[in-house]
């Protein structure tokens, strides 16, 4: 369908996330085959990691510091050997442990490593008056503690810490990959003797294919940025701020307990800039949010009201595109190959309109996929299709001069044998 009412699109019920919690606690959403099998490819023993980013992959915890503090030195890790048969492996300061991951209630066992104060090693719990019986809360995360200095005793330091848990793990002497610079020189200083390899693009590899788990974060995550967007633009009148629009994206995102990263109209992006909506007006939406860290990405062009021709031309050529991909996109496919079918497809239909049908993965980062370096420049990889990526294909148009703006872009789960879009679709352009 080209093009529809956006008041006849049906509602999107994003229900609850009960059964995705439960399963964030039974064990973080990584698919630990895959990175296994990129470990073996890379050449790694282990991954020894700090970055927030990777510790939630492990083990379904973003770490506060991650959010309050971005950028900071790690003070948490999270340890990964090769072998199958050994789990992920946490290092991490008592008190935190303590004071805020104990609290997710966690049913996978892995080994947890604790760390103190190497000064004050005491300063690591609320201390207990005495005075009053301890809560059920004070109870749980005293008894998780005590269970886990029962397995592994407190160690003085983060680095001491870091070096018990490579050492029974079996890592102590093989090549290791790491996210945070510092990573070797802790270990080292700790008579760590292995090899270091930086793990960034190995990380993304393994972030590529999707786990069960992460399918379904996915879904949610689309489903909420989706219902977000339709909600914002039911709000579309002449006269409405593009900032306006904005801040009713957010809104509806939150209230759909998602957050919101990004909302572009009418090719503005900066959130410092604004213009006011005009009837007959043609204009494309790019809504970006995040829901359990996992990102939606949902792009459509909006009318209000009668779409004129030129632009109704662009939404047909958009189309036109689109659909052959989706009629053709599979496991093997090259990110090349799905853009020229998206190009011949306009070309031979008869369009000369410029649309770009450019592939990215979506996952814990908008753009979640390895980097080509390209005399120094970054650039993006020609990736081979695999079955459970998810990729966003963005289909604007990138030329002007046509009577406005226009998008088109949906999350696409790559199957077996094919691919499914893995929110429910609208018609390219929705008319307001």
């Amino acid at each position: 369908m080209l093009f529809q009412e956006l008041s006849s699109v049906p509602s999107i019920d994003v229900g609850d996330d009960d059964a995705l919690v439960e399963q964030l606690r039974a064990g973080g959403p990584m698919n630990l085959p895959r990175a296994r099998e990129m470990m073996e490819r890379h050449g790694l023993d282990g991954l020894v990691l700090g970055d927030a980013i990777n510790i939630f992959h492990v083990i379904g915890h973003w770490p506060f510091q991650g959010r309050t503090r971005p950028g900071a030195p790690p003070t948490m890790f999270v340890l990964i050997n090769r072998n199958p048969d050994l789990p992920p492996a946490l290092v991490i300061p008592r008190f935190y442990y303590y004071y805020t991951v104990v609290d997710a209630g966690f049913t996978t066992e892995r080994p947890v490593y604790l760390f103190g104060d190497a000064g004050d090693p005491a300063r690591s719990v609320f201390p207990d008056r005495g005075e009053a019986a301890l809560d059920e809360i004070e109870v749980y995360r005293q008894s998780r503690v005590d269970s886990i200095l029962a397995d592994h005793p407190q160690s003085e330091g983060m680095g001491k810490a870091l070096a018990l848990a490579v050492r029974d793990l079996g890592m102590a002497k093989g090549v290791l990959g790491y996210d945070y610079p510092s990573i070797p020189g802790w270990l080292d200083q700790e008579g760590v003797d292995a090899q270091w390899r930086q793990a960034d693009d190995v990380l993304r590899y393994i972030r590529l294919v999707k786990s069960p788990l992460e399918i379904a974060l996915m879904r949610r995550a689309s489903a909420v940025n989706l219902a977000a967007a339709h909600a914002m633009m039911a709000s579309a009148r002449e006269g409405v701020s593009y900032r306006e629009l904005r801040r009713r994206f957010f809104t509806e995102v939150a209230a759909r307990g998602g957050e919101a990263i990004t909302l572009s109209v009418d090719r503005i992006s900066n959130e410092l800039a604004d213009r006011r909506l005009r009837d007959g007006q043609s204009l494309m939406i790019d809504a970006v949010s995040r829901t359990h860290y996992y990102h939606g990405d949902y792009g459509r062009t909006m009318f209000l009201g009668e779409p004129p021709k030129p632009t109704r031309r662009a939404v047909e050529a958009m189309t036109v595109g689109w659909e052959a991909i989706r009629e053709a996109v599979r496991p093997g496919l090259r990110y090349t190959d799905v853009m020229r079918l998206g190009s011949e497809a306009v070309r031979k239909a008869g369009f000369d309109f410029r649309i770009s049908f450019t592939p990215h993965s979506v996952g814990l980062m908008h753009t979640d996929e390895p980097i080509r370096w390209t005399e120094g420049v970054p650039g993006k990889a020609d990736l081979v299709l695999e079955k459970n990526m998810i990729l966003s294909i963005d289909c604007p148009v990138v030329e002007t001069g046509f009577g406005g703006s226009a998008h088109l872009e949906d999350l696409t789960l790559i199957t077996s044998d094919g691919a499914e879009q893995i929110h429910p679709t609208a018609a390219t352009a929705l008319i307001v």
